[in-house]
């Protein structure tokens, strides 16, 4: 009867390795996620803003086939663009948690990068920066 208490602990002790193990494995997919779609929103905005230096009479959504991305370039899906008064914003319309905060690390804390709420764009650190334009969707990050 001991042996199987013995067993019956070793058991669950594994189990409890193993699920510990899965999570982690999904946090690490997150985080590779939420990495990916940081990235490709730079790059994406990279594209958009030399779009406007060129071209400072843009105004609203510039199209993809328009910006001259790079041919190994994927857009993830859920980024998009509004040019409005000169000013380029980049948004990612399905939000993720930490995605505003990798941005914010890795522009320096960019007063550029936040969350859209009730029409403004609300940096993590700084809290209210400014309005955004209506075309661009409620809890969106944005950069």
């Amino acid at each position: 009867m001991q042996m199987f208490w013995t067993l019956f602990a070793i058991l669950g002790l594994a189990a409890s390795v193993f699920l510990g193990n899965i999570q982690d494995w999904r946090d690490t997919e997150t985080q590779g996620e939420i990495a990916a779609i940081a990235g490709s929103m730079q790059v994406y905005k990279g594209a958009v803003a030399a779009y406007q230096a060129s071209n400072p009479a843009a105004s609203g959504t510039i199209a993809d086939a328009q910006l001259g991305l790079p041919s190994w370039y994927v857009k993830a899906p859920g980024i998009s663009n509004v040019v409005q008064a000169g000013k380029v914003y980049v948004f990612y319309s399905q939000p993720k948690s930490g995605l505003a905060e990798l941005l914010l690390k890795r522009t320096d804390n960019a007063l550029t990068v936040g969350i859209k709420q009730n029409g403004n764009l609300v940096n993590p650190r700084r809290g209210v920066i400014s309005s955004l334009p209506s075309a661009i969707p409620d809890g969106s990050v944005v950069f």
